[in-house]
């Protein structure tokens, strides 16, 4: 197949949804013929003429744009295998030349958005591929300070126009102690020193998760806001949770960590793979999955940022994987060597909300 041919209908194809109809010329130039309705629109076709025209044989070529269709610039863009990468011109266009044949993984992240990972097949005269990334809904973050004695973490729930949120619960899921908050949306839960995950929900809306570490002698104290539930789903599932406290319980620091976002903003680090070889205490793919929320999602660790995660767990390769209810040596990290081989470690980040 040309790579001409398949510029000229990857362009035609998300044109014609737009009421453009493309035209070729003898130089495969492409000329718009705008209706009526879709005159504003003319300017895009600048962005077709392009693509159809970053042409020629082992170059992989495409674009990004968010789910509305606008042209994303500066987003990045990985190619996992090749360990190479591209930023997107002002009309959301990329570009890697001496791409030999073969099947590949390309991921591509701007802030603001979800990341997404498409899978290619290059062919001798290259391939075209394109993104449409979601927004990520805007939520207000927990505001974490420090407290005075008695050691635990106390704070306030309320929903995003700072009305106190009453019966919301409290749960640190590794020390299995649970709260409701009073009619004011405070609380107080008794915790012993060490890192913690806390998750905050109450019907009606989206749940909130927070992970910080407690200092002996040293209580915090959290603001929490609640937002309704609106986009993707904001929920994890009773089995994600119970499948956290059972890794928690049961990890060991010697062959596993886990970072809260206070470790990530006081060590300054800027990408997942920075955080999962620091765990795994040897370099890791930045190509190999991650588990995201607890999973069954995954995500290319390359793809997800410091700045966007909560907390992260690394379990090294030689240690077992506990689900709830049972001992279950690895299954989860072998069904993603399954389809990821050379990856053995397992990293698992859970997003901010």
């Amino acid at each position: 197949m040309n790579i001409r041919n398949d510029a000229y209908m990857l362009a035609t194809n998300y044109y014609r949804a737009w009421g453009v109809s493309l035209m070729r010329t003898a130089t495969c130039s492409l000329v718009l013929a705008v209706t009526a309705a879709a005159a504003p629109l003319s300017g895009r076709g600048i962005l077709a003429c392009q693509v159809a025209s970053m042409q020629g044989v082992g170059v992989l070529i495409g674009v990004v744009r968010d789910t509305l269709g606008r042209p994303l610039g500066s987003a990045e863009v990985y190619l996992a295998a090749l360990r190479r990468r591209a930023s997107t011109s002002a009309e959301g266009l990329f570009r890697f030349e001496n791409v030999k044949p073969g099947d590949y993984d390309v991921a591509a992240r701007r802030l603001g958005f979800y990341p997404q990972v498409r899978s290619v097949a290059v062919g001798a005269n290259g391939a075209t591929l394109s993104f449409e990334l979601l927004p990520l809904p805007t939520t207000l973050q927990p505001i974490l300070t420090v407290a005075d004695p008695p050691v635990g973490l106390s704070g306030r729930v309320s929903d995003t126009s700072e009305a106190s949120i009453q019966d919301a619960q409290v749960v640190a899921v590794a020390a299995g102690r649970t709260t409701v908050t009073d009619s004011a949306g405070e609380f107080f839960l008794a915790l012993k020193p060490g890192q913690h995950m806390i998750r905050v929900s109450r019907m009606g809306f989206r749940e909130q998760l927070l992970s910080f570490p407690l200092p002996k002698n040293q209580g915090r104290r959290v603001q929490i806001w609640l937002a309704s539930p609106a986009g993707r789903s904001g929920s994890h599932s009773a089995t994600t949770f119970a499948e956290l406290r059972e890794r928690l319980t049961r990890k060991s620091a010697a062959r596993s960590a886990l970072f809260t976002q206070d470790d990530i903003e006081r060590r300054g680090w800027k990408e997942l793979s920075h955080i999962a070889t620091v765990g795994a205490e040897r370099p890791v793919d930045p190509g190999c999955p991650a588990l995201v929320d607890g999973g069954p999602r995954t995500e290319m660790i390359w793809a997800l940022r410091a700045s966007e995660l909560m907390a992260v767990e690394v379990y090294r390769a030689d240690v077992q994987v506990f689900r709830a209810g049972e001992v279950d040596p690895l299954r989860v990290r072998e069904a993603m060597a399954r389809t990821s081989p050379g990856c053995p470690d397992l990293v698992i980040a859970w997003l901010k909300r």
